[in-house]
């Protein structure tokens, strides 16, 4: 473990990372003072072959572990301090002692509902295909079933989204979680891509820092979520599902999120090796 050499300069960031899109890959933990701020228990491991794990908290156990956890990641960066019980671990270099790390999209532009068509709730036991909008009611599918589509476009939740059963597709969509919990679990395969244009490019779910409801993501290895995952104002809860060592989830490629809790029995993978880790300035520190 070790202690910063040089500021994190965050004066910059935001224009810089928010620019950068989820076209880098990492995790980001904005909350400034929660104990476990980043939480693992049981057997869960999260892989972040894009190099780097952000955590603002100062809470001297601002990450707490416990069971047989690993966080595989060659980078830690930590305000405050970690807690590793048990068996569990940090595969690379600790940080300790820096500065935060400004939230890249504090100015992200959420889209105004009022301007979405306004679609009613549907319901699915087979294919469906949902097409962009406002939906002002709950979103639910519970059927195992079920097995929709997202045609591309801008998917706004006005109370929330559950899908427990069946499947998720969606290439060129971003969906965004006003109010209420989104909670999806991937039992047949889920597969989300972002736009790659627009002022959401590379961004494929958000939730404005005004909805604290918890986001959940819960799959195998047939969940395969790709592009920057936005929660600045709520617990974003990763559970792996998967029997087989080694294998598990993709879920997303640049997170940022208030608090982050993983547990499971599965590697969640977040980021790829062909994308670049998400990274401040460095600046020299003067006395």
């Amino acid at each position: 473990m070790r202690t910063l050499a040089t500021i994190v300069g965050i004066a910059a960031i935001a224009g810089s990372a928010s620019a950068q899109g989820a076209r880098v890959s990492g995790i980001i933990v904005l909350n400034p003072s929660a104990d476990g701020a980043l939480s693992m228990n049981g057997n869960a491991s999260i892989h972040v072959p894009a190099r780097a794990v952000y955590v603002n908290s100062a809470s001297p156990r601002a990450i707490d572990t416990v069971g047989n956890c690993t966080l595989d990641v060659p980078e830690l960066f930590v305000v405050g301090g970690t807690r590793f019980n048990g068996r569990s671990e940090c595969t690379g270099a600790v940080t300790i002692g820096g500065a935060p790390f400004q939230d890249p999209w504090q100015h992200m532009i959420f889209p105004h509902h009022e301007a979405l068509p306004v679609r009613p709730s549907p319901e699915a036991s087979g294919p469906i295909t949902m097409q962009p909008g406002y939906y002002p009611s709950e979103v639910v599918f519970t059927s195992n079933n079920a097995d929709v589509t997202l045609a591309p476009g801008v998917y706004v939740f006005g109370n929330g989204f559950r899908m427990t059963g069946g499947s998720l597709t969606g290439s060129g969509v971003h969906l965004v979680n006003l109010n209420g919990s989104f909670d999806l679990r991937g039992n047949a395969g889920v597969t989300l891509t972002p736009s790659l244009e627009g002022f959401l490019a590379n961004v494929v779910i958000s939730q404005p820092a005004s909805n604290t409801s918890t986001l959940h993501l819960r799959g195998g290895s047939t969940m395969r979520i790709f592009g920057g995952i936005y929660v600045p104002g709520a617990l974003v809860n990763l559970v792996g599902t998967s029997s087989i060592a080694g294998s598990g989830p993709q879920m997303g490629d640049l997170l940022v999120c208030d608090r982050l809790s993983l547990s499971g029995t599965a590697t969640i993978t977040i980021g790829h090796d062909a994308m670049r880790a998400v990274r401040p300035p460095r600046m020299p520190l003067f006395d």
